[in-house]
């Protein structure tokens, strides 16, 4: 089977909210060469203002940002779209001590 047949027919939206515009690019060409759809905030106020506008169906952020940091981004994601549609929040960061993971899964679905 070829790169062609094995593509898939529905793309996903992938939110990916990281102060780092050279992470944000790696990400977005894998999310890209995967078949979807990648939209780049590089910090969370950003990523809000989108969310109010846009759907998405996946969100990548990381936890250390400036003006919000990712869990505070990630709570106030929960709370203001809990009642109209889920939308999972994965945390990305180089912070992996178990209490930064913790934190991170008060709000988002995986660490």
């Amino acid at each position: 089977m070829s790169d062609s047949e094995c593509k898939k027919d529905i793309s996903a939206t992938i939110l990916v909210v990281d102060d780092s515009p050279e992470f944000t690019a790696l990400i977005a060409a894998f999310i890209e060469e995967a078949g979807d759809q990648s939209v780049i905030r590089h910090n969370g106020r950003d990523a809000l203002r989108y969310l109010e506008e846009h759907p998405v169906d996946l969100v990548l952020m990381d936890v250390i940002m400036p003006d919000m940091d990712g869990i505070t981004v990630s709570r106030k994601i929960k709370e203001r779209f809990s009642g109209e549609s889920f939308i999972p929040i994965i945390i990305i960061s180089a912070l992996s001590t178990s209490e930064h993971k913790i934190k991170g899964l008060a709000y988002a679905d995986d660490y």
